[in-house]
């Protein structure tokens, strides 16, 4: 029996993954400059809207890759964007932590 709660686990953490598959090429966009400036916008945008909603470990990987670009060079606008993402991702995961979700 226990088996079976193992693989009904599995399946929910990987449909977790497809609902948010859509955030893949944003958050590829984080990896290697030049930035796509209309990716992290998308980024900045459905961490603004759908913050909430994030899987913790998706807000994780947001967060580390997102700090990593703020110490690489890029242009003014892609380092603000970048720096918008960090602020917001840092914000969730923290009060995230706090509230011990």
């Amino acid at each position: 029996m226990s088996i079976f709660n193992l693989i009904k686990s599995l399946k929910s953490w990987f449909t977790v993954d497809r609902s948010w598959a859509h955030l893949r090429p944003s958050i590829k966009a984080l990896r290697t400059p030049p930035y796509d400036l209309a990716a992290l916008a998308a980024l900045d945008d459905e961490l603004t809207r759908s913050h909430q909603e994030m899987p913790l470990s998706l807000l994780w990987r947001i967060w580390r890759l997102a700090e990593k670009a703020q110490t690489r060079p890029g242009e003014p606008a892609a380092n603000r964007l970048i720096d918008e993402i960090v602020r917001s991702a840092t914000w969730e995961v923290q009060s995230r932590s706090m509230r011990g979700v």
